[in-house]
């Protein structure tokens, strides 16, 4: 009994650095509007970087009204990152679509675009809104 004991935690401690991938968190805006913010998480497991969270929140978006802020937009699960330090994604739900394009720079900072389209909640009634293609910039 004593023995499995020691042999589990043995197993335990060599797994812990597998079962932690680093996650890294860069923290942004949209280019020229202060009150919206960007968030990208990174995970690196064996090697490979993978983005595993893109939002965006606060920014505007122009909708048949006028121009709104959309709270958030997020896309989450893994897109891999290529050698380039590049990554694509788009998301949809409800006829909404959300894309982003990316590069990680080095080690602390990243650029890219994102584009949000589609029917939206506005007060009382839904919208179609887009927010045209905007350019984003996050470090760490």
């Amino acid at each position: 009994m004593k023995r499995a004991i020691t042999i589990g935690l043995l197993v335990a401690l060599l797994a812990t650095p597998l079962a932690f991938a680093a996650t890294k968190t860069y923290r942004g805006a949209i280019k020229g509007d202060e009150q919206s913010s960007v968030t990208l998480k990174v995970k690196r497991a064996d090697g490979e970087r993978s983005v595993k969270l893109f939002a965006a929140e606060r920014f505007v978006i122009s909708c048949e009204s006028g121009p709104k802020r959309l709270e958030r937009a997020a896309l989450s699960g893994l897109v891999p990152v290529n050698r380039k330090g590049r990554f694509n994604v788009e998301g949809s739900d409800a006829g909404r679509v959300l894309r982003v394009s990316g590069k990680l720079i080095g080690k602390r900072s990243a650029h890219g675009t994102v584009r949000y389209l589609g029917p939206t909640p506005v007060g009382n009634a839904v919208e179609d809104c887009d927010s045209g293609k905007l350019d984003w910039s996050a470090s760490r």
